[in-house]
């Protein structure tokens, strides 16, 4: 009869606790470099996603409410409703715009109120941009601003006649998932103040001619660290 031969490999109880220390080990590094390549994987994509894509990314979930900080709707021309949204508060600074002569080809700066951040709805993403063609103080008691696209023009062309005065305002919005052309608003206007750090206002209006994948009005609200 044939007989197998083999051996047997016998452990002593201090070799066996340091094998088991060592598939410990050896598990703990493959869980943490599971970990560390889907953390580098997410912030890649995030990089990638958020290019072209001025202003933070939306913040919350879920359907938009009063506690987000800015609050959109916008209304289709078949009727239809998208309310976007972003939960905390974006960012509205004082920035410098400059701009050049075409003829001259001398420039002109101005300083303007300036938000623009990224929403989020139930369909898609979008972009929201809010400027005024002046400064907003700090301290400001509540105003009415005209929407009048020309008025954020530096002067025609960029001809350096600069406002002396906060008169006016603009509403532009992009929807992302893919990325269109934008609208911009051509009628309406919109009411804000600010103390304390904080612009607040409101605003409604309406957009130029658009495709059936545009906007036709948009009202909405806003809260922005100023």
């Amino acid at each position: 009869m044939a007989q197998s031969l083999g051996w047997i490999l016998v452990l002593s109880p201090r070799q066996t606790t340091a094998v088991r220390r060592r598939l410990v080990l050896v598990a703990v590094g493959v869980v943490v470099g599971g970990m560390v390549l889907g953390t580098l994987s997410w912030a890649g994509w995030y990089v990638i996603d958020n290019i072209g894509a001025p202003g933070p990314a939306a913040t919350g979930s879920g359907p938009c409410g009063p506690g987000d900080s800015v609050n959109l709707e916008l209304l289709f021309a078949d009727g239809h409703i998208v309310k976007a949204c972003t939960r905390d508060r974006p960012a509205c600074p004082n920035l410098v715009t400059t701009g050049t002569n075409v003829s001259t080809h001398t420039t002109s700066s101005v300083t303007r109120f300036s938000l623009n951040n990224q929403l989020r709805s139930s369909l898609r993403r979008y972009i929201l941009g809010i400027t005024f063609n002046a400064a907003l103080p700090a301290q400001s008691a509540e105003r009415t601003l005209p929407f009048d696209a020309s008025a954020m023009m530096l002067g025609p062309p960029m001809a350096g006649s600069l406002p002396s005065t906060l008169s006016a305002a603009s509403v532009g919005v992009i929807s992302r998932d893919p990325t269109d052309a934008g609208s911009n608003t051509v009628s309406g206007s919109l009411s804000v103040s600010a103390s304390g750090g904080i612009a607040r206002g409101s605003f409604s209006g309406s957009f130029g001619a658009a495709s059936t994948t545009q906007p036709v009005t948009v009202t909405g609200s806003f809260a922005c660290n100023h």
